[in-house]
């Protein structure tokens, strides 16, 4: 099978302050896509319909035959009914039927949706036109050159353009047409989508494949749809085709993916489903317990309707709540008295996060009774435990195909009357620690404050936690008392206010003590104090956190307060616009934040942006491509990671800006112009995550100014690599691009990750504690990343005063000559100082304190290896975790 890539506009196109438009029929006749959606839509899919204008073209449809706004070019004796509208059948080789639109069509963007199915027995050497799109010129001579088919070719799906094959299977697998979703005589949804570049093929929802197009382009004015067969009568289809429509832009992969799961709502298979826990008692609403596993988790499904042969039953575990859930143990099914069939849970090959459990049936379970899918000893993944509040949204999706002569053979309906989910604590689940935290620069004279909590062995706030601290005296600080009783509040912390330092106390950065009555050491961080006016000021953030808006866990109003009360000083939610994976089918369907989340999210960000105390920053994550392709790119080649691919979370100057279209797949070239246009002062950061982009691609990139940095660790990697290898391609080619590190949070835990061993954080050296003074931060690359939450503090120095992220210019005869201190509160193992993606030297250094914090620096010179190399400090400490200073730059 050929590699596939993501499907790439040429350029981010942004809507403002609305949401997809619902199309219309000017006269009267109807359109799928202009009827209103049905309610039973499912859920995290956008119910509204996705494209603002009429179709060109619609033909057959439910409620009439022939076509709208179009012209039919070949008579058709019968129509066949289905639940997809009336439309003809082609017996091979009766031929074709050509329609066109009634007005002139230009090509440069556009898509065609069709539902169909075929009754070949698919063979080698055999081909068969579902339906083909062609131009005709004024002399009627057809644009070979940009052709767009539907086909299936030696058993094989095909999307083709011209004579180039993307040659897949459906859902992205080689076809095996006895053991495949596709097979003769089920409906599926198809639809070709194209813009100036390159055309796409969608099946089910889901995008399969994508083509370059012709340099020549679809220029031609005259558009025709052959049905059945090529333009030219070969290669004809024995096939069906229900529905047609042709529009004059191009619709993304969200809107085909609601075009198709609105329909299906539409045709309102009545299934009940309940579920029950380990009680074996149904009900609409399941308690679980966080530890794991589950002893037996099972899926009650009532048919209102026949279902079988050959039915199934779907439960998706998608990408948000497959990371939720783990494989069950094993899975059976109990079927109706005479009925058989076969259940089994298999991981996605797509992603490889998402599952479905399913049970084929063979035989009818009649309307009214019931089969029962167990899925037993299903783990509840540590992770799960972070969610707080009401976990439906990581319930299962269920899907059914009723089989048999039934309307529905072929299709997965989206059964949405799910039970809900909540969480109940684990009886006994003690603390493991209790953290304390204050800003890691304070000025003399200024007040801070002190931060408490105490977490459990989850990594959960212990909200029952109630003990009493003692603390040690510290020279210079009033405020802080010698004992404070501890009682969590809703976030699971308490603060001290009114601290103040009268002067830089002589051991500096200091050394607080704490412990608690029960005689607990307490996580503490290191504390430097600045005489009145010093800049820079060290600040710690997490830039890279979801919510319920996309594949979160934790709904939005909850991670800003959560951050703040962990003692971060600035934070961003920075939720997904598009699906996640580009060639998700709808049962992996990760939801992507519409025009109303964006809204919440723009009132959350100003809301909660306070100078001076907490900043938020307004952000989104731009995820494209495949993970399924794209995850073991980093060791095959550059040319195996595209630039236009990847995952990229973009910062905003403000808190007001537009939300991309969600079929703007990240094309960086696009984004990064729009960017310099619509906020020059945005920032862009690569995530190294399920899709890498290639970072080689930046290097000498007309907007690269846009990238200053990229995030080296985060809940994809481990301490303390992180992702140097990804990081050293840009550093060893002449790249400039410093380092932070956030979490990629999807638990509600800011800085902590779902797998809670990771984290991730961003320190950053700024004037002050202000959303543009973050920003300036970041592009001055002034920034370090640190795998865990000890906050140390990092300076960088270099020739004439320079810093982390710094370019110098050496004098004739000047060599590179650079130091690092640390100060912290494990000890550090190894200072090594990298040069161009290499270790150049290492030392175990000796702190100069025998108790926390410990102070480290080290020193290192040699002459210039070449202009423009670039150095790094990589610190590892004694306990697991690391940190990675941006580089500093040296030219001559």
């Amino acid at each position: 099978m050929r590699t596939l890539g993501a499907c790439v506009l040429q350029a981010m196109v942004f809507v403002a302050g609305c949401g997809p438009g619902r199309a219309g029929s000017a006269d009267g006749a109807r359109s799928e896509s202009s009827a209103p959606p049905s309610s039973d839509a499912a859920p995290g899919v956008d119910s509204e319909a996705p494209i603002a204008r009429l179709p060109l073209l619609d033909c057959f449809g439910r409620d009439a035959v022939g076509c709208a706004r179009g012209v039919l070019e070949s008579p058709i004796g019968r129509y066949w009914d289905s639940p997809y509208g009336s439309g003809p059948r082609f017996l091979s080789p009766q031929g074709m039927v050509t329609v066109r639109p009634a007005s002139a069509m230009g090509l440069g963007a556009g898509t065609l949706y069709f539902w169909a199915r075929h009754f070949d027995a698919l063979e080698p050497g055999q081909t068969h036109v579902l339906v083909q799109l062609a131009v005709i010129d004024d002399t009627g001579q057809v644009d070979t050159s940009n052709r767009a088919h539907v086909l299936f070719r030696d058993g094989d799906l095909e999307g083709l353009v011209a004579a180039d094959a993307l040659q897949v299977g459906p859902l992205g697998e080689r076809a095996d047409w006895q053991h495949d979703v596709i097979a003769p005589g089920q409906w599926h949804q198809y639809a070709l989508s194209w813009d100036e570049r390159e055309v796409c093929l969608f099946v089910d929802g889901g995008m399969l494949a994508h083509q370059a197009r012709s340099a020549g382009g679809m220029s031609a004015s005259v558009a025709r749809v052959y049905v059945g067969a090529r333009f030219d009568g070969s290669y004809a289809a024995d096939s069906q085709i229900a529905h047609l429509v042709l529009w004059d832009a191009r619709l993304s992969h969200p809107d085909i993916q609601r075009l198709f799961l609105a329909e299906l709502g539409a045709l309102k298979l009545p299934v009940a489903v309940q579920a029950a826990g380990q009680d074996g008692v149904p009900r609409d609403r399941l308690e679980l317990p966080f530890a794991g596993p589950i002893p037996a988790l099972d899926f009650h499904v009532t048919p209102a309707l026949p279902i079988g042969p050959g039915a199934r039953v779907l439960i998706g575990l998608g990408h948000s709540n497959g990371e939720f859930f783990g494989s069950p143990g094993s899975v059976t099914v109990d079927l109706p008295a005479g009925v058989t069939g076969a259940a089994e849970c298999t991981s996605s090959a797509r992603l490889p996060i998402a599952k479905m459990c399913s049970v084929t049936i063979d035989g009818t379970v009649p309307a009214g009774s019931e089969l029962v899918l167990h899925l037993a000893e299903l783990p509840l993944a540590a992770k799960a435990t972070i969610s707080r509040r009401d976990a439906s949204n990581v319930w299962p999706q269920v899907f059914v195909d009723c089989g048999g002569d039934a309307s529905c053979t072929g299709a997965l309906l989206p059964v949405t009357s799910n039970p809900s989910l909540a969480f109940t604590a684990p009886a006994a689940d003690p603390r493991v620690e209790v953290f304390a935290r204050m800003p890691s620069t304070v000025t003399v004279g200024q007040p801070v404050s002190l931060r408490l909590w105490a977490e459990k062995a989850d990594g959960a706030p212990d909200l029952d936690a109630a003990f009493t601290v003692s603390f040690g005296a510290i020279a210079g600080l009033s405020g802080l008392p010698s004992s404070y009783a501890f009682s969590a509040g809703p976030d699971g912390s308490a603060e001290i206010t009114g601290l103040r330092f009268a002067a830089v106390p002589p051991q500096n950065p200091v050394a607080l003590t704490a412990t608690t009555d029960a005689g607990e050491g307490l996580n503490l961080n290191p504390v430097e104090v600045l005489a009145p006016a010093s800049s820079p000021q060290l600040f710690w953030g997490d830039l890279h956190l979801h919510s319920t808006f996309s594949d979160g866990k934790e709904v939005a109003s909850g991670l800003y307060p959560f951050a703040r009360s962990r003692g971060l000083d600035f934070a961003a939610i920075s939720d997904h616009v598009n699906t996640g994976d580009v060639y998700a089918t709808p049962w992996e369907f990760n939801h992507t934040m519409n025009a109303a989340d964006w809204q919440a999210l723009q009132g959350l960000a100003r809301s909660y942006d306070v100078p001076g105390s907490f900043v938020t920053l307004l952000a989104y994550e731009a995820s494209i491509g495949s993970i399924w392709e794209l995850s073991n790119c980093l060791g095959q080649g550059a040319s195996r990671c595209p630039m236009v691919e990847g995952d990229w979370n973009v910062y905003f100057s403000s808190d007001s800006a537009p939300l991309p279209n969600a079929d703007s797949v990240f094309a960086a070239d696009g984004i990064l112009a729009t960017l310099a246009t619509l906020d020059p002062l945005a920032v862009v950061i690569p995530h190294y995550g399920g899709r890498r982009a290639d970072l080689l691609g930046l290097v000498g990139h007309p907007n690269q100014s846009l990238v200053p940095v990229l995030e080296i660790i985060s809940n994809h990697t481990t301490p303390p690599d992180g992702a140097e290898g990804w990081a050293s391609q840009i550093v060893a080619s002449g790249g400039r691009l410093g380092f932070i590190g956030s979490s990629d949070d999807h638990s509600g835990h800011p800085g902590r990750s779902m797998w809670q061993t990771r984290y991730g954080y961003l320190a950053a050296w700024a004037s002050s504690l202000d959303r543009a003074a973050i920003l300036d931060a970041i592009r001055r690359r002034h920034t370090y990343a640190a795998s865990h939450d000890d906050r140390p503090i990092v300076t960088v120095s270099a020739n004439g005063g320079a810093t982390m992220g710094d370019v110098v210019r050496l004098a004739a005869g000047e060599d590179p000559a650079m130091s690092v201190t640390v100060s912290s509160r494990a000890q550090v193992a190894t200072a090594s100082l990298v040069r161009d993606g290499s270790v150049a030297w290492q030392e175990t250094p000796t702190s100069s304190t025998t108790a926390p914090p410990f102070a480290v620096t080290v020193s290192y010179s040699e002459p210039l290896p070449r202009n423009g190399t670039g150095y790094y400090w990589k610190i590892a400490f004694d306990n697991g975790s690391a940190v990675w200073t941006s580089p500093i730059w040296f030219d001559r």
